[in-house]
């Protein structure tokens, strides 16, 4: 999850997030070598599609 303050990087104080704010942090996060988007290119989540769509089905029918 992603926080929702601004980071503090060197003199930049503390302001109320604007509407953009959260598509620089990403983007600048992203430049940085963001491990989750690492992780997505890594691990093939379809594999556990059946397992989830499997408990998904037998919580609703409960």
């Amino acid at each position: 999850m992603i926080p929702f303050f601004p980071i503090l990087m060197g003199t930049e104080s503390m302001k109320q997030p604007a509407f953009f704010d959260i598509e620089e942090r990403l983007t600048r996060r992203s430049g940085l070598g963001d491990q989750l988007e690492a992780f997505f290119r890594t691990v093939d989540f379809e594999v556990f599609r059946p397992d989830l769509e499997k408990a998904l089905a037998h919580r609703l029918s409960v």
